[in-house]
């Protein structure tokens, strides 16, 4: 409930706004993020901010870029990396190709190969002059990461480069490091930065629904949170009604059958009428709800 008031609810509106997802699986991606990247309720719009950024800044789908945090967030995140490193290299593997539960597995097994599981691998580290830990074992950070991979492997020639990647990460992370080694510091704080928008989310959201349908969804969410709010008394009212009308069907059921038929002979009648007006309403309405579809 904290979390909720704090911010999140309006962060998850908007980022169902923006990147076109059910309010429910916003909240879940909202959730996720804040709990892998250990933030709290008051940080949601600022998380929406940041994915509508990855995905809208990129080629990918606000989606794809949750998928691909789902696979890499917890790695990223124990790393010391922060939810803006994240999404940044998300959506910078995007624009090249590397998408959703993809890219995040790729990004997820490039920075487990950052400590050498095999002795080949630390030897050609080691022979490249590539350190991706500092004296007190923390992790470098992905620029320095990505800047070190194209100083060092930039003068090898391709067959060279391509075996010294291979060899240090295998051939499921060699995709990510390989962009991190095209992009180098420099793209990296490009797309660091790129993601890091404030207000992005709820403007993307605002031009979105700036428009006949946005009216009509936002009538809709009006109509459902009054009955939401009166629901207590809406709920009084109908089971009222049905109550009447269950004792009404009872009440006839229980007539002799000559007064049921005529009674059902009354009950055409009045449908005959009802028929007729509501075919010349029905005339009226169905263009209208045309034109709002």
């Amino acid at each position: 409930t904290a979390d909720i008031l704090g911010g999140a609810l309006s962060g998850a509106l908007d980022l169902a706004s923006a990147g076109s997802l059910d309010l429910g699986r916003a909240a879940e991606v909202a959730a996720n993020a804040m709990s892998t990247f250990s933030l709290t309720g008051r940080d949601v719009p600022h998380v929406a901010d940041v994915l509508a950024a990855a995905a809208n800044k990129s080629a990918a789908s606000v989606d794809e870029i949750a998928q691909g945090m789902s696979q890499t967030g917890l790695v990223a995140s124990n790393l010391g990396l922060s939810l803006e490193d994240t999404a940044g290299s998300l959506a910078m593997f995007s624009n090249a190709g590397l998408k959703g539960s993809d890219a995040g597995t790729s990004m997820k097994t490039m920075l487990t190969a950052l400590i050498p599981k095999s002795k080949e691998a630390e030897q050609k580290m080691e022979e490249l002059g590539l350190k991706f830990f500092d004296a007190a074992g923390n992790f470098v950070g992905l620029r320095d990461a990505a800047e070190q991979l194209q100083n060092r492997l930039g003068g090898l020639n391709q067959e060279q480069r391509a075996s010294a990647m291979n060899t240090i990460f295998g051939s499921d992370a060699v995709r990510a490091a390989s962009l991190l080694y095209r992009q180098g510091g420099e793209g990296v704080d490009k797309w660091t930065s790129s993601v890091n928008d404030s207000g992005y989310a709820a403007e993307l959201a605002r031009q979105k629904t700036n428009n006949l349908a946005g009216d009509v969804e936002a009538l809709k969410g009006s109509i459902e949170t009054g009955l939401i709010v009166s629901g207590t008394t809406a709920q009084g009212v109908l089971r009222s009604l049905v109550q009447t009308l269950d004792s009404t069907v009872n009440g006839f059921v229980s007539l002799p059958m000559p007064l049921q038929a005529a009674g059902m002979g009354m009950a055409g009648f009045g449908g005959a009428v009802a028929l007729a007006a509501g075919t010349v309403a029905t005339s009226i309405v169905i263009p209208i709800i045309a034109m709002v579809s």
